[in-house]
């Protein structure tokens, strides 16, 4: 029986261990994410709106530009072939538009 006692109690050393690490991480977990919350909610200045705001329109002007590399590295763009677009739309399959994914 004594074994048992001591089984049990090394069981309940390790469970009382694992419950101080798993606390100790959800400490670090809320203080993280208050941390991300606070950065979240701070307001940003014109300065940095307005770098956001270039940086966003020079990615759209280059739209242009990489829907152009993605058709020249396609050997022949099926999807582009109204045959293949026709069947699509009998059979009441969707027309897989390659492009959006570049607008966002």
């Amino acid at each position: 029986m004594s074994e048992y006692d001591k089984l049990l109690a090394q069981v309940r050393s390790a469970t009382d261990k694992l419950r101080e690490d798993i606390a100790q991480v959800d400490a670090e977990v809320r203080a993280i994410n208050a941390e991300r919350d606070a950065l979240m909610a701070t307001p940003v200045s014109r300065e940095q709106f307005r770098d956001y705001l270039v940086a966003d329109i020079q990615r759209r002007a280059d739209l242009p530009k990489a829907l152009k590399l993605h058709f020249e590295r396609r050997p022949e763009p099926t999807l582009l072939h109204f045959g293949a677009l026709e069947a699509k739309r009998q059979e009441g399959r969707p027309i897989g538009v390659p492009v959006l994914h570049f607008l966002f």
